[in-house]
């Protein structure tokens, strides 16, 4: 193994950084069923268990939904993560100065239309989250 000194940081806030029990991800399970329904027409009954069936087959339900049904990234994502994540995720001041400490650059990645990334990472700004964190 190499001595490779760590260059940067890629933090993932899709339920990483906040915790489970925030209730963010059964949410966005809930928004990903009612997607399945209301925009591709699939019996509601019927969504939970294909949602289930096209993340084992395919690793997320996304991908599944594009090759099968040809679903729009950009818009499935957006109706997705089209939550009220500042009244479900509340600032952690340990966590957000554990990584400043961190003298690397720091790039929040979610998914690409996610509203986490945009409001909860967890050392951006609350006006202003940048696309690098400091």
């Amino acid at each position: 193994m190499t001595n490779t000194p760590i260059r940067a940081f890629f933090i993932d806030l899709d339920d990483t950084v906040y915790p489970a029990s925030s209730g963010v991800w059964p949410l966005a399970g809930e928004r990903m069923v009612t997607y399945m329904h209301e925009v591709l027409g699939i019996p509601l009954a019927e969504a939970p268990a294909l949602r289930e069936r096209l993340f084992h087959i395919y690793g997320t339900t996304l991908r599944g939904l594009q090759r099968e049904y040809g679903v729009d990234m950009d818009d499935y994502l957006h109706y997705v993560h089209d939550l009220d994540l500042p009244s479900l995720l509340q600032p952690d001041a340990e966590l957000r100065q554990a990584l400043l400490q961190l003298p690397q650059p720091k790039w929040p990645s979610a998914s690409p239309a996610s509203s986490i990334s945009a409001t909860c990472s967890p050392i951006a700004s609350p006006t202003q989250p940048p696309t690098r964190l400091p």
